[in-house]
């Protein structure tokens, strides 16, 4: 049952990329899975339900990835730019998880509140980041949820541009964008 649970959520993924949550319905998944409709419904109760997984798991895979031989010893600046370079690598190695991430937005309030607190605690090292860096007066006095969405969301955006092929960048424009997200949260340019 777990291996159909697995099949059942990688393709719930490549179809919720490319059809959006609105669009996506459990018969796409029985006839695209070849898995019976009862099946799948014993797995998940509800569509929401199988997205919030995938979305739990989706969460759960990226911050594995990003924390890889993370060093919290390094410096503010160092530590930065390794999570957004992991950050640029997962959505190159999964491109259905970013393509997915608008879509989780849909999903009820009351199952996005408890997302953002597994993400909270999965991306507590990246908190951390922000937090030191304000209290260092190194970068800009704001909570780290907005540091965040200044410094982090533009490589979800440029990933997605880059996957869907309306961009295109080679290694030194993917490290100018890193260090241009960082420099967008510092107090001072010269801290960079």
């Amino acid at each position: 049952m777990l291996e159909k649970r697995i099949k059942i959520l990688r393709l719930a993924e490549k179809l919720l990329a490319v059809k959006g949550l609105y669009n996506l319905s459990m018969k796409q998944e029985t006839s695209k899975s070849r898995i019976a409709t009862g099946t799948i419904y014993l797995c998940f109760k509800s569509k929401n339900d199988l997205v919030q997984e995938l979305h739990q798991q989706n969460l759960m895979s990226l911050a594995a990835f990003l924390f890889d031989n993370y060093d919290e010893s390094q410096t503010l600046k160092k530590r930065f730019i390794y999570l957004w370079h992991r950050m640029w690598e997962f959505g190159l190695l999964y491109p259905e998880s970013i393509l997915c991430k608008p879509e989780f937005a849909k999903l009820p309030e009351t199952i996005q509140q408890q997302e953002e607190s597994l993400a909270r605690n999965l991306f507590a090292p990246l908190g951390k980041i922000y937090e030191e860096g304000v209290q260092q007066k190194v970068f800009r006095n704001l909570p780290p949820a907005v540091l965040a969405a200044i410094s982090f969301e533009p490589c979800t955006n440029l990933l997605r541009q880059q996957i869907i092929g309306q961009l295109t960048l080679n290694s030194n424009e993917v490290e100018e964008a890193a260090l241009s997200c960082l420099a967008a949260i510092l107090l001072r340019q010269k801290d960079i």
